[in-house]
């Protein structure tokens, strides 16, 4: 793959030639991305038609230099999680190492990466269980339907009710929730017929389930919705901003956003607003920043929450590693998370920043621009992922 470091000069034709690219991209190239953010779809659908065929092309992974380091030769594969990549060769799922060698024989129905030193995988009964990186089933396909472990905990499901599991194999907790999400930094969200609640690894009640909603505690402050009105409550279950709100944000640095009377501004822990501006949608954006809009019009707010830009932009995105998507007309560029923008709007659609490099669709395919909003590697390749453990899926 060849690779561009200095040179910074965008030439792309806007033509319907460019839009129908831009539209094939779209659907083909980014189908199997997972939404972000979904926390309520506690079952990952994934990898479970058995009905797969051999692909006409293949995949393989590269390295950041754009050296070919696995070469395609897999019918679909996954990012590298903990060392080890999940590959199809036709309907059968395995693992790989990064040096392309197979240490789990392709022979599962669906496989998903390890987590916690351990894989979900599914049988052609349609039953899960665990393996542990030597192949060896650590818990055996029993499950018809199981997270991936968090914290040392996995949620299974049983008669319609969901319960914890451990590494060992052991039901800690009989099936007597609703449900139960993924363990964070000790404390699992779980619904009971009263409501939504916080536990902690002892099944313990942090907050009782008296709610209509409940999230993870951000920054000590947890929200929570009761009478279709939004609050906040400590890690205590005391309530610290009672509910009155139409919607609420979490709090980041300090701040969150709070919906009234149909517009959206900042309040301080205290309940107190932090600006008198009001937005018609307000996002948190990372590293301290908003996004917010009026009349479609979409700005950044800085750490005071003053505006850091102008409500110029058609879209934007967060910062990841200090860099932002951001869309004028038809094409996307990079901006910083001063409000600079680094590169201009010349690519059909841009992604996160993974590992200092951040994918771009070029007129010729996807790229990656670094940090800096310099060309990093030019396309070459039908299809190409982001970088994880050092390693980018693509596509010939």
């Amino acid at each position: 793959m060849q690779i561009l470091q200095v040179q910074n000069k965008f030439r792309f034709p806007i033509s319907n030639l460019w839009k129908c690219f831009f539209l094939l991209l779209f659907f083909y190239g980014c189908k199997d991305e997972v939404p972000k953010n979904i926390d309520s779809q506690l079952w990952e659908q994934s990898m479970e038609e058995s009905d797969y065929e051999a692909a006409d092309n293949k995949w393989g992974y590269i390295d950041k230099t754009g050296n070919e380091v696995i070469k395609p030769k897999y019918d679909d594969c996954r990012d590298f999680s903990e060392g080890l990549a999940v590959i199809r060769i036709v309907n059968l799922w395995g693992y790989i190492d990064k040096k392309g060698k197979e240490v789990i024989a392709p022979q599962f129905k669906g496989a998903w990466s390890f987590q916690d030193g351990v894989a979900r995988v599914q049988n052609f009964e349609n039953l899960y269980g665990f393996v542990n990186k030597k192949g060896e089933m650590i818990i055996p396909f029993q499950y018809e339907e199981v997270s991936d472990f968090s914290e040392g905990f996995a949620v299974f499901e049983k008669d319609g009710k969901t319960g914890l599991l451990n590494m060992e194999g052991i039901e800690v907790t009989k099936p007597n929730f609703l449900k139960i999400y993924k363990f964070k930094k000790g404390l699992a969200k779980v619904k009971t017929f009263t409501g939504y609640g916080l536990i902690d690894k002892n099944q313990t009640f942090v907050v009782e389930p008296n709610y209509q909603k409940i999230e993870m505690p951000s920054e000590g402050m947890i929200r929570v919705k009761k009478e279709n009105k939004f609050g906040f409550v400590n890690e205590q279950g005391k309530i610290m901003i009672s509910p009155q709100f139409t919607a609420a944000t979490d709090f980041h640095n300090g701040k969150a956003g709070i919906l009234k009377e149909g517009k959206w501004s900042l309040i301080n822990k205290k309940g107190a607003p932090v600006t008198t501006d009001a937005y018609e949608q307000l996002v948190y954006a990372n590293d301290g920043k908003w996004i917010v809009e009026n009349e479609l019009k979409y700005g950044y707010l800085d750490d005071d929450g003053a505006p850091l830009t102008e409500m110029k932009y058609k879209q934007l995105f967060a910062f990841v590693g200090g860099i932002a998507g951001y869309q004028k007309g038809d094409l996307w560029g990079f901006i910083d998370s001063k409000g600079n923008e680094i590169t201009k709007p010349v690519f059909g659609l841009v992604w996160d920043m993974k590992e200092g490099l951040a994918r771009a669709a070029f007129y010729e395919g996807i790229g990656f621009v670094n940090a800096n909003g310099k060309l990093a590697l030019l396309p070459n390749a039908l299809d190409v992922r982001d970088f994880s453990e050092g390693l980018a899926r693509i596509q010939r």
